[in-house]
């Protein structure tokens, strides 16, 4: 018997799991898709509760321009993702996936913690939170794919404008 090739089992085959570029572009965007599900629960019914409704803000932006944001920030969101696990080696990738699972851990529980509990001290620090880890997504891939970068800007500054929406609920609760 010849000698066996590195990874390859006893029959000869190659038992490692290897998917190809487009199903990891599904993959990346169906975990979105579970994390904005999650959150829509929330932000769905608290989005036209009354409690909302005394507390909004009056520069908040009308309903359906938060889906159409959302939707699109998804997107970019899964796109790079899916970039940055691709593009990434090594160590690096284990920083980026952690990262990313840490920042759609923030994203799906901000929506639980402001319209779901409504504590908006507690999804403040949480929004705050998801800024920093996109920050250093941003950080860390912008040596290795700057494309990521510039995919999570939109998100950013929407993180941004979110924060102050949220900051200012949370001041017009202590009032």
């Amino acid at each position: 018997m010849g000698k066996r090739e590195s990874g390859k089992g006893i029959d000869g085959v190659n038992h490692g799991i290897k998917i190809s570029r487009g199903w990891s572009f599904t993959l990346c965007l169906l975990i979105i898709l579970v994390v904005a599900g999650f959150a829509s629960i929330y932000t769905a019914t608290g989005i036209n509760s009354p409690w909302y409704n005394y507390v909004k803000p009056t520069i908040t932006p009308p309903s359906y321009v938060f889906s159409i944001v959302w939707t699109v920030l998804y997107l970019l969101l899964a796109l790079s993702m899916y970039l940055s696990l691709t593009s990434a080696q090594g160590r690096q990738k284990r920083i980026v996936a952690f990262l990313f699972a840490l920042n759609l851990f923030f994203n799906g529980i901000w929506s639980f913690l402001f319209f779901g509990l409504q504590n908006t001290r507690a999804a403040f620090f949480d929004i705050i939170l998801l800024f920093l880890s996109t920050i250093a997504i941003m950080t860390i891939m912008a040596e290795t794919n700057k494309n990521v970068s510039w995919l999570l800007l939109p998100y950013a500054l929407w993180l941004i404008f979110a924060g102050i929406l949220n900051y200012l609920v949370l001041f017009i609760q202590m009032m």
